[in-house]
């Protein structure tokens, strides 16, 4: 379990990495407004294909409690089917709703279409790569998610494709990757009765899990959208770089979710699930990773702190204007990780209704602080803001389950 933690952790950081070496590469040689430029570009992709991912992705780690490598594909297809156009349809919708907020790029007809496209592949990777991670186990789907178009991207930025180029090409590389190593998975044989009956039964309330994966972007990449409507691209890449960095304190908590979806799918279902599963064991597995997560966040916060003066050397951007993000973000992730993957249990646990109505109080504290704060025309109004809001989040989801269940993760 730990050398799979490792692992899982060597992947994020290493993708995480190519992340940021794309920059220091644009901070070098384009200063803070091409950072600015490339994080809006990158993050408008991740944020409408989220939504057009339509809580797709959740679903197929649900089906993951009962279909093994001999089901899941047929148990995807199924998924999609009929909800596809939809896919399309938000993919159009939200790329120009973007556009049109932003009013400090002009509308071109290739730039939209480019980011349109961009995240619609965002969306079908992400169904895919939990197919993978259910057929093939977590690494190669970390591989992909993680590597593979941060690499392209890299390599792209540093030829000297355009920002929103290199963001589609690595989006589509990454997905056409994936299509080729899972496409015997794909080609199974049709669920039968039984199976399409558990994949209607898991998709219950997906509709709630996509308005909650709405809400829950609020306080994830769709920060540095907000900051970069409401700022100019300069400030925008100091704050990209800032939080970016700080955001590195998250890597021990997205490797150990990575490892323990399975073990919360079953925890969550209880023992009805599946007839064969030690629940217990599953429960003392899933306090192990938890543990582990806490103390890696812990170790990678104050290896941060220390690095921080470096990290501005290397970007070549002030530490002064670096400081203050990075320690609301980082401190922001740091607490997340504390209080354990408790917005993934309710999910799994179909509380997804309870989980929408914690977000709203979160996007109310957010909009409540972020704006008294902007109104005083301060720059830390959206991270203080999405600081607040997420965690708040975090806090009543760990409180609900520990008073409902009497299980404090």
């Amino acid at each position: 379990m730990i050398r799979t933690f490792l692992s899982l952790n060597a992947l994020r950081v290493g993708g995480m990495a190519l992340g940021y070496v794309a920059i220091i590469w644009l901070s070098r040689t384009q200063g803070a407004a091409g950072v600015g430029h490339y994080l809006v570009v990158l993050n408008a992709a991740i944020v409408v294909g989220t939504l057009a991912a339509l809580g797709l992705p959740t679903l197929v780690q649900r089906l993951s409690a009962r279909m093994g490598a001999e089901d899941i594909g047929a148990g995807t297809r199924r998924a999609l089917a009929g909800r596809w156009p939809w896919m399309v349809v938000i993919a159009v919708v939200g790329t120009l709703v973007l556009t049109v907020l932003d009013a400090n790029r002009a509308l071109k007809l290739t730039t939209v279409g480019m980011q349109i496209a961009a995240a619609l592949g965002f969306a079908l990777t992400l169904v895919l790569l939990e197919t993978m991670r259910v057929a093939f186990g977590p690494r190669r789907a970390e591989f992909q998610r993680n590597v593979l178009r941060q690499a392209v991207t890299l390599a792209l930025l540093v030829a000297g494709l355009s920002a929103g180029g290199a963001v589609l090409v690595g989006v589509l590389g990454a997905l056409g990757l994936a299509l080729w190593q899972i496409r015997d998975v794909l080609r199974q044989v049709p669920a039968n009765a039984t199976q399409a009956a558990y994949v209607a039964e898991r998709a219950r309330d997906l509709p709630t899990v996509f308005v909650l994966g709405g809400l829950a972007l609020v306080f994830g990449a769709m920060d540095v959208l907000i900051f970069g409507i409401l700022v100019d691209a300069a400030e925008t890449g100091l704050y990209g770089a800032g939080s970016r960095y700080g955001m590195l304190v998250n890597v021990a908590l997205l490797a150990g979710n990575a490892q323990m979806v399975r073990h919360l799918a079953k925890v969550a279902a209880g023992p009805a699930a599946d007839a064969g599963a030690d629940s217990a064991d599953d429960l003392r597995r899933l306090h192990r990773h938890v543990r582990m997560v806490r103390i890696a966040g812990t170790l990678l916060m104050l290896g941060l702190v220390v690095t921080l003066p470096l990290y501005a050397w290397i970007v070549d951007l002030p530490i002064a204007g670096l400081w203050p993000y990075f320690a609301i973000v980082g401190g922001s992730f740091w607490l997340q990780g504390m209080l354990g993957p408790v917005n993934m249990f309710l999910m799994q646990a179909h509380e997804a209704g309870r989980l929408i109505a914690y977000h709203l109080c979160g996007i109310a504290a957010f909009a409540l602080v972020g704006g008294l704060l902007y109104s005083q025309g301060t720059l830390l109004a959206v991270p203080v803001g999405a600081a607040i809001g997420a965690n708040l989040v975090k806090f009543l989801s760990w409180l609900h389950i520990g008073c409902s269940r009497s299980l404090w993760i």
